[in-house]
C-alpha cells in the first residue's frame, strides 16, 4: 500500500534550482557574492586524479541494493509528475542496507570503471548519500 501524501517527501522547486545553478558557478570558478573562490576549486593534479578510465571493463558494479531501495520508497505515479522517495518510511534494516552500499561504493576504485561505469557510479552515489543525508536533517 502506498503511504499516504503526508509522509512523502519534497525539495521545494527554489531548492531544487538553486543547487544545479550553484554547483556551475563554482566549477565554473565564478564567485558568490561576498566569497571568494580561492581554494574551492580542485588544482590541476586533483583534476588528474579523477580523470583515468579504463578503456575496458574490469569490473562489474553492482547496483542491485540500490534498486531494491528505490523499488520500495520511490514513488512514480503521483499526481504531479514527480518522483518522489518516502524517507520517512524507511526502516532501520534498510538504512543498514543503503550504509554498506555506500560503503561498498566508498572502496571502489574509480580508474578501473569505464567512462559509462564511472558516470552510474557518480549519480548512483550522488543520490545514495542523499538519501542517507535526508531523513537525518529533516526540512534540507
Amino acid at each position: 500500500m502506498p503511504p499516504s501524501s503526508s509522509t512523502r517527501l519534497s525539495l521545494p522547486h527554489y531548492f531544487a534550482r538553486l543547487i544545479p545553478a550553484l554547483l556551475i558557478a563554482v566549477l565554473q570558478g565564478a564567485a558568490l557574492p561576498g566569497t571568494a573562490t580561492a581554494g574551492i576549486l580542485p588544482d590541476a593534479e586533483a583534476w588528474e586524479r579523477w580523470r583515468p578510465a579504463s578503456e575496458t571493463r574490469q569490473i562489474e558494479l553492482d547496483h542491485s541494493e540500490w534498486a531494491t531501495l528505490l523499488d520500495r520508497y520511490l514513488q512514480t505515479e503521483t499526481e504531479t509528475g514527480i518522483n518522489l522517495f518516502d524517507y520517512k518510511a524507511v526502516t532501520a534494516s534498510d538504512r543498514a542496507l543503503l550504509d554498506r552500499y555506500i560503503a561498498r561504493l566508498a572502496g571502489t576504485a574509480v580508474d578501473t570503471l569505464t567512462r559509462s561505469q564511472q558516470q552510474a557510479f557518480w549519480i548512483n552515489l550522488y543520490n545514495a548519500l542523499t538519501v542517507r543525508l535526508i531523513p537525518d536533517n529533516p526540512g534540507v
